[in-house]
Formats: C-alpha cells, structure tokens, sequence
C-alpha cells in the first residue's frame, strides 16, 4: 500500500513540473484556432514542451503502478490533483510572486490529501466487461466536441470549458486503467479496449490541455483539470469499482476531497502565472507599435 501510494506522489510531482514545461511550450507558439492534432506534432519541436511531454509519460507510469498496487482511485486521483499545487510551487520559485489566498490554498490541497490517504479502505476486486471500455472509448469523441466548443470562447469561460474538457479525458484514461487487467503474454494488450480507451482519453486530454495553455494561465486550467478528473473518478470508483473507505473515515474522506477541491478552486480564482505572452499576443502588440508609430508619423 506504501509503494503504491509513493507511486501517486511521484506521478503528482512530474504532472505538476511538466505543466510549467509544456505551458513554456505552448506559449512559445502561434496560437491555434481550432482542435488540430498536428498542434502536438510540432508542439515537440519545442525542448520543454518535449521534456514536459517526458514527464507526464513517467507520472502516467507511476499513476497506473500506483492504481495496479490496488490503490483507491479517489485516492489516486486526489493526490495526482495535487499537481496543482507543484505548479504553483515552481511557479513561485521562478518568480512569480503568490498571494497568501493560493499558499492556503496548497495547504489546503496538502492537507486534504493526508485526509484521502488516511480514509483509503480495502479494494474490492471488480472485472468490467469489455463493453464498458468500448463505451468509454465512445466518450472521447463527446469530450472532444466539448473541447472545441471552449476554442471558440474567451477569458473565464475558455478556463472552465477547456479545463473541464482536459480533465475528463484524464478521467477516461483514469477509469480504464484501474480496471486494466494485464494479460499473458503482456503483448496481448494491443487487443485490449481498455489500452484504446485509456489512449483516447490521454490524447484527447492533451490536445485540449496544450490548446488551453496558450489562452490562460496555466494554473488556473490546471485548477479545473484535476477538479474534473477527481470528482468523477472518484465517484465512479465508490460506485461501481469496489473502493471503499475505512470504516469510521467517511467524515475524513469527505472533509479531505472538500479541502483538495477548495484548494484547486482557490488556485483557479487567484492564481495568475505569468509565463510570459503567446506568439500571437507578442505580434499583436507589436503590430499595436507599428500603428502607433505610424500614427506619430503623419
């Protein structure tokens, strides 16, 4: 249960680093204006988008270790939600001067997590049919009319649609691989509808994430990614997956999601990291120059 729980930490800690990483990235580029998979393709010409890329890669290898260990999801994804806080850690740490609103708000994350870990019952074995990976295969598709819906919006709006987005696609992949079963020989995989499912949603959810980093600021959408991908893992795990909590720890549990959630939504309406301006905001400042100059000239 430990090396499980070590794994979580571990895949929280790079999924936090590699959001500053790929929001550099991100932001080095011209902004996109629809939902274009080549996006990631050239997005890896960019070394810290490649690196960050890198880090997501291991934090995801860590997140199915920790859920294979018969770790809780809701207690896995709670401490994976804890990325928001890294992130505004290290965004602190270049610089970035954070308010003490957001530095409660990461010890209300830290602490609600503690919570989580300490609720975490006995798993229950549950085999879904392979229909179920198939349906949740299917639930990419909407996740992405989702997501290119919140291209067309601004401000706010674009933080919740595209964050919201991000992170249910970051559910599926969530959901598939606690339920993954690894077959023998492990190759056999490449067969199995719960892989497809859980690289669906992890696609879809990094499109749509890299997309969001160049409109707002990354710790906001990272507030709304790991809300979304918490909440509705978690409830699905309960529900239908046999997690459970320790008998008398409903309160602590209950208390402990309250106070992660609080923190990322403390983070969503204080945290501003600048990063620095997109391609897109740096040309239209400096055709506003050109103008202006012009302007003066006449």
């Amino acid at each position: 249960m430990i090396l499980g729980l070590v794994c979580a930490v571990v895949a929280s800690v790079c999924y936090g680093s590699a959001s500053v990483l790929q929001a550099t990235g991100a932001r080095r580029m011209a902004t996109a204006q629809n939902l274009d998979p080549r996006l990631l393709v050239r997005l890896l010409g960019q070394l810290p988008y490649l690196l960050g890329l890198s880090l997501d890669l291991v934090g995801f290898a860590a997140s199915v270790v920790a859920l294979q260990l018969k770790q809780p999801l809701f207690v896995v994804q709670a401490i994976v939600a804890g990325n928001v806080g890294v992130t505004a850690a290290i965004v602190a740490f270049m610089g970035t001067r954070l308010k003490r609103n957001e530095w409660l708000a990461i010890t209300a994350l830290a602490l609600g997590l503690v919570l989580l870990a300490l609720s975490a019952g006995p798993e229950k074995d549950v085999v879904l049919q392979n229909k179920w990976f198939w349906v949740m295969l299917a639930a990419a598709i909407p996740v992405g009319v989702l997501g290119a819906v919140g291209l067309r919006l601004r401000g706010s709006g674009a933080a919740v649609v595209l964050g919201s987005s991000a992170g249910l696609g970051f559910a599926i992949t969530a959901v598939a691989s606690r339920t993954l079963v690894i077959p023998h020989p492990w190759w056999h995989l490449v067969h199995s509808p719960a892989v497809w499912a859980i690289a669906a949603g992890g696609v879809i959810a990094m499109l749509v994430f890299s997309l969001a980093l160049q409109r707002v600021p990354v710790t906001t959408v990272m507030a709304f990614v790991v809300i979304t991908e918490t909440v509705i893992p978690a409830g699905i795990g309960l529900a239908f997956l046999g997690d459970t909590i320790r008998r008398g720890f409903v309160p602590a549990a209950v208390a402990g999601l309250v106070l992660a959630l609080l923190g990322a939504a403390l983070l969503a309406r204080f945290g501003e990291v600048d990063l620095g301006p997109s391609r897109e905001s740096e040309a239209g400042r400096d055709r506003g120059d050109d103008t202006a100059q012009i302007e003066s000239t006449r």
